[in-house]
């Protein structure tokens, strides 16, 4: 945990101090505990020290991903609690692929280009959306008011790819005004694509109905960046199910039976009795 305090004796007005470290004593009055939950997707911590009201404490941790994990245009986030408290914080990160190069427009045009950006999980890596761009010229203008230029449809289409930053081709007359909205793509056998929303950081594009379009004017030389970032929901994962097929017991063989078992017993005979002489009476 990082102290920045009020520093008049410091150029930069303030000066900055490492107050604690996780279960270590740096002799600075604070103490800093940290306990994570076995998945290591969440973490809890307690500190404590003498506060002073002329600095700002910040809390800082590592969140790594396995070799390969980190998908190019998906959103991750972080967020957390203050308990006790209604305060809460929460940060957003994102890797794009990107490359240096230079854009050379002549006099006169200018264009635009849209970064994809997804969030969810398990979204398919190789899906592509089409930006659907209309465009209007300056006033009293025509394709012809301009020798060279080569007008692409109007409406014209843009197809964004996720992770990368696209550069909407040909250039566009100055004081062109655009507007884009996006196609979402049909549901997957992995999920379904919910919806979409631009952002820009220039303060010459207009976010309209919610973030469904985006609106600007074409500057000369000039490349207008803007974000386009769809929500993917995927389907949960199915559950094995056990087995419901009953069996009937079979049944209990019958004990065989011989033909010398069922004889009929013979019929008993009356013992035989000897003659003897006659008993007489004394």
């Amino acid at each position: 945990m990082k102290a920045i305090c009020v520093d008049q004796n410091n150029p930069h007005g303030y000066s900055e101090i490492i107050v604690a470290r996780v279960d270590r004593d740096l002799g600075l009055g604070f103490t800093l505990k940290a306990t994570e939950n076995a998945d290591k997707t969440e973490a809890r911590f307690e500190y404590q020290g003498q506060f002073r009201g002329d600095c700002t404490y910040v809390l800082a941790y590592d969140a790594t991903f396995d070799a390969g994990a980190v998908k190019p245009g998906e959103v991750y986030e972080n967020s957390g609690t203050f308990e006790g408290t209604n305060g809460n914080v929460k940060n957003q990160i994102k890797y794009d692929r990107h490359f240096k190069g230079t854009i050379s427009y002549r006099d006169g045009f200018g264009s635009f280009q849209v970064t994809k950006q997804v969030q969810g999980d398990n979204f398919p890596q190789n899906q592509s959306f089409d930006v659907v761009v209309n465009y209007e010229l300056p006033a009293g203008k025509t394709a012809a008011s301009y020798p060279g230029w080569q007008a692409p449809p109007n409406p014209a289409k843009l197809t964004a790819v996720i992770g990368q930053s696209i550069t909407f081709d040909p250039p566009l007359p100055e004081g062109t005004k655009v507007t884009l909205t996006e196609v979402v793509p049909a549901a997957t056998d992995a999920g379904t694509w919910d919806g979409y929303k631009f952002a820009s950081n220039d303060p010459g594009v207009r976010i309209l109905e919610e973030g469904r379009k985006a609106s600007f004017t074409i500057v000369d030389k000039m490349t207008t960046a803007v974000e386009l970032t769809n929500t993917f929901t995927a389907k949960p994962t199915p559950k094995p199910t056990p087995s419901s097929s009953s069996s009937t017991p079979a049944p209990a063989p019958s004990p065989s039976v011989s033909a010398s078992s069922l004889a009929v017993p013979p019929k008993p005979q009356p013992p035989k009795v000897m003659p003897g002489l006659p008993k007489t009476g004394s």
